[in-house]
Order: C-alpha cells, then structure tokens, then sequence
C-alpha cells in the first residue's frame, strides 16, 4: 500500500483529468509515467525507456478518466459562484456556446477581476478530488492503493481550499436538495411540512399533492407530476434556496434523475425507518399488504446499492423529537 507523499497528487489529478491512456502509476512506488503521442515518458530502474509492453508486465495502472465532461462541470460549477453578475452570465453563455471549454476559458482569462489563476487552482483541486477517490477506491479484491484514513484526511484539506477559494468569488451557495424516503405512510410528508416550517424560502414539494392538481385520472399523473417538480427542483435551487421532497423512490433511474435536477446543489438522501401509517392520500388506500411487502424489499435492495444514504428512525407519536433528529442529521439544527 502506498503514502500519499509517494505521489504526486497534482500530476495524477492533471492525468486523471484527460481521455484515457494518458499516463500510468505504478502502484509499488507511486511514480506516474504520462504518455504524449502514444509514448510513455520515464525511465526503469535500469535507466531504460519504459514501453507499454513493461508497463503491462510491470503491473502498471493505466490513467485517465472522462476528460472534458468532469472538467466541463467544474466549469458549471465555478461559473456559478462567481458574485459579478456580468461575468457569470458570460462564463454561462461560453458554457452553452460553441467550443464551450475554450470559451469558457477564454473569458475567465480576460477578466480583469484576473479569475484565471484563480479558476486553474479551483480546477486542480477538483481533479485532486478525483483522483483521491481512484486512490482510494477498494479494487476487486478489496485492497486500496492508499488507506482510506490518509484518502479522508487529505480530502478535508482539499476540499476545504476548494471551498475557499469559491466562497472568495463572492457569489453565494447553490441551494440543498433533501429527499425523505421511506415507505408509504411512514410520516414523510409530515415531516416535510414541519421542517420547512421554520425555513424561510424553503420549498416542501410534494409530488403527491403536486399530481392532484393535474387534470385526468390519479394513475395517468405520474409522469407529469415527477417532470413538473424536477423543473421546480432546478429552479428553486438556483435560487439558493433548499428543496425537501417526500417521495418514496426505490428506482435506480428515478433516483438519478433527482441527482441531475439537484446539479450542483447538495443532495441528501435520508430513509426514514418506522411502522407504516395508512394516509390520506388517494392511492394510499390502495396499498396492499403485498405492495407494501414489495416497497419494503426495494427499499431494502435501494439502500444496500447506494451509498451515502442516511437513515433516520421515525419517533412514534413525537413529531417535535423526529424534527430534531432530522435537523441534528442535516447541520441545521
């Protein structure tokens, strides 16, 4: 297992950050290798030019990522947080033109605010990010190439500089998406309902009661009630503003729909665990034991397969104290 002082953190993230075959680490000493024009650049230990065939033999790690897609939403979210109005609306309009990158970078470059520099390090830091996860990912046998201890401390730092450096661009922080997942009845609406009660500006949107308003049969609403609060997600929280939607949402792809309406903002996920409550709404009348047996099962699979789910237990008949738990869970407390 390596140190992280064995690695250059900063090189790997560049490399990490490019298509793939950009470079290589090798996971005994930690020395990258980076690859121009097909060639590998370094020497062995014998001061021999080391080509892909050593590398394999070697049991090298072929680096590189997504390339221009994760630093494209650095860019997002750079953009976002600068305070001068001007100036993120044109960082906006490169990122929605042609040759987004190039443009992006073009105006950050120009400003007389000297945003470049700034923005570069912001980038950097971001791909440290990254390629902290790499490091610290568990590979099929279940071995890391860092200890995840040494990966978590090193992320603190970097993302605490990275946070600096964009609370420094004077603009302010995206909004927080919060989905209350649970089963049928389970006190997800309520729960909602008094969280926002004491937010000002936060929006408790749920889709349930959403779909009542749409015109046609309760079963023909689905669809058209989840797109309606999507766009409602996205535009409240460019607004700065948290968004709490109770839904139960066991669906893989449901789910990362979500995800992308959250985009920059936080997105929580917390299940809440209790004994079900038959509730007004109508399809909740309908619920048979079985389709309960069956939300319970995909909740189970859901929470088994995603990570960072918190879990909150629903206190029977004491709402007050279910209230402080959840705002305990979430830091607003």
């Amino acid at each position: 297992m390596l140190n992280l002082d064995q690695i250059d953190l900063e090189e790997l993230a560049d490399l990490m950050d490019q298509r793939d075959d950009s470079g290589y680490l090798d996971p005994k000493t930690g020395e990258i290798y980076p690859v121009y024009d097909g060639v590998i650049i370094g020497l062995d230990e014998d001061g021999d030019p080391i080509d892909a065939w050593a590398a394999d033999t070697e049991g090298f790690i072929a680096l590189g990522g997504e390339g221009g897609r994760d630093v494209y939403r650095d860019m997002e979210h750079f953009a976002s947080w600068v305070g001068d109005r001007r100036i993120r609306q044109q960082l906006t309009d490169a990122l929605e033109g042609h040759k987004p990158m190039r443009a992006f970078r073009s105006v950050v470059h120009s400003t007389p605010e000297m945003l470049g520099p700034v923005w570069e390090r912001f980038r950097n830091l971001r791909g440290q990010l990254r390629a902290l996860d790499f490091l610290g990912t568990p590979d099929s046998s279940g071995e890391r190439l860092v200890a995840e201890a040494e990966v978590e401390a090193r992320r603190a730092h970097v993302v605490q500089e990275a946070d600096t450096i964009l609370e420094g661009l004077g603009g302010s922080a995206p909004g927080r998406l919060i989905l209350l997942n649970g089963l049928p009845g389970v006190g997800k609406s309520a729960l909602a309902r008094a969280y926002v009660a004491t937010r000002p500006g936060a929006l408790n949107l749920d889709i349930d009661i959403l779909r009542t308003l749409l015109g046609g049969p309760w079963e023909d609403t689905a669809e058209a009630g989840r797109s309606l609060a999507l766009t409602l997600i996205e535009s409240h929280l460019d607004s700065g503003h948290e968004v709490v939607v109770p839904q139960l949402v066991a669906d893989r792809d449901q789910l990362k729909r979500f995800e992308e309406a959250a985009g920059d903002a936080e997105f929580v996920v917390v299940l809440l665990e209790g004994e079900p409550r038959r509730g007004d709404q109508p399809w909740q009348q309908q619920i048979t034991p079985q389709e309960m047996d069956d939300y319970r099962r995909r909740l189970e699979h859901f929470v088994s397969k995603r990570a960072g789910v918190q879990t909150l237990q629903v206190v029977d008949g004491d709402p007050t104290a279910t209230l402080a738990d959840l705002e305990r869970l979430l830091g607003t407390d």
